[in-house]
């Protein structure tokens, strides 16, 4: 799975300057109930990924406990399910 966001001012700007780029990929490789990902995640541009109006974008590393979309930041994550 590879995305990539381009989020840029355009209009009022009344919320501020938006400029973000979101590249990010997702590899998944699944065997019977078995399944290894790795992802990968780069933020550029001066602002964080803007969400609008409360929306959940599907980035790779969007979690919950932290939504990694920082501006400069890069992410990436290695997991392994099991479906029971």
């Amino acid at each position: 799975d590879l995305r990539y966001f381009d989020s840029r001012n355009d209009g009022a700007e009344r919320a501020g300057n938006i400029d973000n780029r979101n590249f990010n990929a997702m590899f998944t490789l699944g065997v019977r109930a078995h399944k290894f990902t790795a992802t990968w995640q780069q933020m550029s541009g001066d602002s964080a990924f803007p969400f609008v109006n409360g929306g959940d974008p599907f980035t790779v590393n969007l979690v919950t406990y932290n939504t990694f979309t920082r501006a400069g930041l890069d992410s990436w994550q290695v997991r392994y399910d099991y479906d029971f």
